[in-house]
């Protein structure tokens, strides 16, 4: 029997009978996933907007703070040079050179009346004068005999220029003190002050003469009550060689 011829027409017009039904089903399922996709949609662009937000914030504060920081930075710079550089140091008034010639060892002798210092008598002292650092005050110090008496003492000598007076503080071995200020007229010095010795105020003033640079006399009194004054003793220096 001789082949069927095959009818090729009818088998490209095919046609499924539930494609439509198919078509309903796969539309009314993509409606059903519109919402979901909405709102990730919707995250997704909250999370930038605040991602955005951030940014901007920071990038504001940057800007900010930015000059602020340059300004300080620009005045640490300047102040650096003044903070890094040395205080000068304090150099000592003229007035204090004056001073310069007691400077070394000197030997006393002298004659010591009565007083709340002592008895009469003969008085020998070996005294030495010096600088203390700096130049602003000079420490003397003695090591006396009256009438067999031993004294030993020192005492701090500066310069104040607000009363334009020259200051000396002393002390001794037996516990006396005293304060006393000096003006210098030519080659004379005049010491005046209070003191406190053996227990009792007393005022002293002192004339002191420079009669060259290895000779100084000093002529020194007392009083107990300011008014009536006493010989203390009379001193006659020689630098010591």
């Amino acid at each position: 029997m001789p082949p069927r011829p095959v009818d090729t027409t009818a088998a490209h017009e095919y046609v499924d009978p539930l494609g439509p039904m198919n078509l309903r089903r796969q539309a009314a399922t993509a409606f059903k996933l519109i919402p979901r996709f909405l709102q990730k949609v919707s995250i997704v662009m909250k999370q930038s907007a605040r991602l955005f937000i951030s940014v901007l914030a920071a990038a504001f504060t940057v800007a900010s703070v930015a000059p602020a920081m340059a300004q300080e930075k620009g005045k640490d710079a300047k102040a650096a040079p003044t903070a890094a550089a040395p205080a000068a140091a304090p150099k000592p008034g003229p007035e204090l050179k004056k001073l310069d010639m007691f400077v070394g060892k000197w030997k006393q002798e002298g004659q010591a009346q009565v007083s709340p210092y002592g008895p009469a008598g003969k008085l020998t002292s070996v005294d030495s004068y010096e600088w203390m650092p700096g130049g602003f005050f000079m420490t003397h110090h003695w090591d006396a005999v009256q009438a067999g008496v031993a004294i030993k003492g020192m005492e701090v000598i500066g310069y104040d220029a607000a009363k334009k007076v020259y200051t000396t503080r002393f002390f001794d071995n037996y516990g006396n003190s005293g304060w006393q200020t000096a003006t210098v007229q030519g080659n004379t010095w005049t010491w005046t002050g209070d003191s406190e010795v053996g227990g009792k105020p007393i005022k002293e003033k002192c004339t002191v003469t420079v009669v060259s640079q290895d000779l100084v006399t000093a002529k020194c009194e007392y009083s107990t009550d300011g008014a009536k004054w006493l010989p203390n003793f009379d001193l006659k220096s020689t630098r010591a060689k």
